[in-house]
């Protein structure tokens, strides 16, 4: 072989490998599969299809790290758990990372604080104290929910929580009088009252309560180097130039002000 047909043959293989580098993280990223619950305005199907704060991070950080922007199955919080638990490499857009949880999963972030609060209806008196608020009173969360935790921690007693599967059947039951309160995050609470095209000032939103932070969170099966590429797109969002908001508070805040809106 001469020279020339040598220089030309490394020329071809090196050219193929950087095609390989360049086509891997495209391919790897299709390998973990991105579930979500209808969880706005952290995450919810929208006409123009997959929305929210939490799934809007997901794609610029994978933007960030140069990997193909992943697509969104929508499915119940209790499909959820069981996609997590399974061997497969699968990866929820919003989870609040608790002691409890710690071992269960692995986790990239956080993203935003995870503020649980008590919704009632206005005429709803609970007093002062929420270490004893919900005590004696039929309290609802989300089944499989940290919710469900937070409840106890504001005196709901296990016998009168019920368990929903979605924040609107959740919502329809307190506004139905069949339970005196709802234990949720916050932003989701006022968003999914005025998704249901009610009005806020019929309802009460209180006692607020940090249950750890809200990060993305992903079965045991996810590689390390995929975890800490969109770890590091994530942490790249936060960068700005001082007085200028950076990359992630364009995405957002505009969820949490209400600018972007049911």
């Amino acid at each position: 072989m001469s020279l020339s047909q040598n220089f030309q043959r490394l020329t071809r293989h090196a050219a193929l490998a950087m095609a390989a580098a360049l086509c891997a993280p495209a391919l790897h990223a299709e390998a973990v599969r991105w579930v979500s619950e209808p969880y706005p305005p952290f995450s919810y199907l929208s006409p123009e299809g997959p929305r929210g704060l939490a799934i809007d991070l997901v794609r610029a950080a994978h933007r960030e790290a140069g990997y193909a922007e992943p697509e969104f199955i929508f499915m119940p919080w209790a499909r959820v758990l069981a996609e997590l638990a399974t061997k497969r490499p699968v990866c929820v857009t919003a989870m609040a990372r608790t002691p409890a949880r710690e071992d269960a999963y692995r986790w990239i972030g956080p993203f935003v604080a995870s503020l649980m609060g008590v919704a009632t209806r206005r005429d709803t008196e609970l007093g002062n104290n929420a270490a004893t608020a919900l005590a004696g009173r039929n309290v609802v969360a989300i089944r499989g929910d940290v919710a469900a935790e937070a409840a106890t921690r504001y005196g709901a007693e296990p016998s009168r929580l019920s368990l929903a599967d979605g924040p609107e059947s959740a919502l329809r039951m307190l506004t139905a009088g069949r339970v005196d309160a709802w234990v949720h995050g916050q932003a989701v609470i006022r968003w999914t009252i005025a998704s249901m095209k009610l009005r806020q000032d019929d309802y009460s939103v209180q006692f607020p309560l940090r249950m750890g932070d809200s990060y993305f969170a992903c079965s045991k099966a996810v590689p390390d180097a995929y975890l800490a590429a969109i770890q590091r797109g994530l942490t790249a969002l936060r960068r700005g130039k001082p007085g200028t908001p950076s990359r992630y508070e364009s995405i957002v805040n505009p969820y949490l002000d209400g600018s972007i809106g049911p």
